[in-house]
């Protein structure tokens, strides 16, 4: 196990060309337990807005969902719009902003996933069941082809849907691993979806599912792509109920396939629940540098 611990500084860093700011490196976009934070790949940390919510990120925009309302900032964390959530999505776990500015809304109690249109006007639901089956599972999304994949249907299952017709299919049966899936992420052609403590990784035309790393402690709740590298968060223990001073807290990993490992990048997080890349260029179409894995499970 790699172990480098770096302080969490809180030094707040603006980026301005002209009248608006614009990214000039890969960072990472991370929230904690009431607030959200920018870190720099090598785990340098700076306020970025002082509230909660699931994040997701759309080119040079931050997407920031709580309860009824959508806010929008730019990578300075300036509130660029607000969109209201309508009535029809009853509930959600989580969002996915989609590249024309949908968003979709993942709903793990009534399994639906809730579409509207960029200014929030409701469009479509798409259910996951003829009837709810209460697994209360985790649901994470990543658009890849014009196709939202979500991470887990509650039978750990990998479902697609289609962004132009709304059909829902099987994307990746997995229900011969144990555990529950959780956050998932895409780059240079592979998908990578974690577990508890671990990230496994796929390709869309191979039946194959390889073991990326495992964390030392968990659980994990965010992933994300950055700089060719591979980064999850795992919430650890709340620093707010957790009375133990010995008590693991949140940590932010770098993922290393080659060998299996994992290197603290930033720690000392309180309980974070997710991450997203702020990139200069699409990290989707970037390839993981380390790509020798070590380990191998057939899901047939």
């Amino acid at each position: 196990m790699i172990v480098k611990s770096i302080v969490h500084p809180m030094i707040f860093l603006v980026l301005i060309v002209g009248s608006s700011s614009r990214i000039l490196a890969d960072e990472l976009i991370l929230r904690e337990s009431g607030s959200i934070i920018r870190v720099d790949l090598a785990g340098h940390a700076s306020p970025f807005v002082a509230t909660g919510g699931s994040i997701q990120v759309l080119g040079q925009e931050v997407f920031c969902a709580q309860g009824k309302t959508v806010n929008v900032y730019n990578p300075d964390g300036a509130l660029l719009r607000s969109i209201s959530v309508p009535a029809d999505v009853v509930s959600y776990i989580n969002f996915v902003v989609l590249p024309d500015r949908r968003m979709a809304f993942l709903d793990n109690h009534y399994d639906a996933i809730y579409f509207t249109a960029p200014d929030g006007t409701y469009l479509k639901t798409v259910p996951l069941f003829s009837v709810p089956d209460q697994h209360w599972q985790n649901m994470d999304g990543v658009v890849v082809n014009h196709t939202l994949v979500i991470s887990e249907n509650g039978n750990r299952q990998v479902v697609a849907i289609d962004l132009a017709s709304y059909n829902l299919s099987i994307f990746r049966d997995l229900q011969t691993l144990h555990g529950s899936l959780g956050p998932i992420t895409y780059a240079g052609g592979s998908y990578y979806i974690a577990q508890a403590q671990s990230v496994l990784t796929f390709m869309p035309d191979s039946s194959a599912t390889e073991l990326v790393a495992k964390t030392p402690v968990g659980n994990i709740t965010g992933i994300a792509a950055a700089g060719g590298r591979l980064f999850v968060v795992v919430n650890g223990v709340s620093k707010r109920t957790s009375s133990d001073p010995q008590a693991k807290h949140g940590v932010l990993y770098e993922l290393h396939p080659k060998d299996g490992t994992a290197t603290v990048i930033l720690d000392n997080l309180d309980y974070p629940e997710g991450l997203a890349a702020l990139c200069d260029q699409n990290p989707q179409t970037r390839p993981i540098i380390e790509t020798q894995k070590r380990f191998f499970y057939n899901t047939n």
